[in-house]
């Protein structure tokens, strides 16, 4: 499972969508399974050049997770203050 973060109106000059975290899982075909992947804090930073730091940009920041970056069938979104 990976998951990936974006952010579509960001003042930051940042990717479509950047990889905030991963597992690996096993399944067999037509099983479920649940797993666990922890987004960092970090993973909704970004270096702040002015401030010498990493900040983090208050706002909505979307949540994607699937099998690959071009299977990313679940989402949510996030608040940062």
């Amino acid at each position: 499972m990976q998951v990936y973060v974006s952010r579509s109106d960001s003042a930051i000059d940042r990717p479509a969508r950047w990889l905030a975290g991963f597992t690996a899982t096993e399944a067999q075909p037509g099983e479920a399974v649940t797993v666990s992947v922890e987004v960092p804090a970090r993973a909704l930073q970004h270096w702040s050049v002015s401030a010498g730091s990493w900040s983090t940009e208050p706002g909505e920041f979307t949540v994607l997770a699937g099998r690959s970056a071009g299977d990313l069938p679940l989402s949510a979104t996030v608040v940062v203050d």
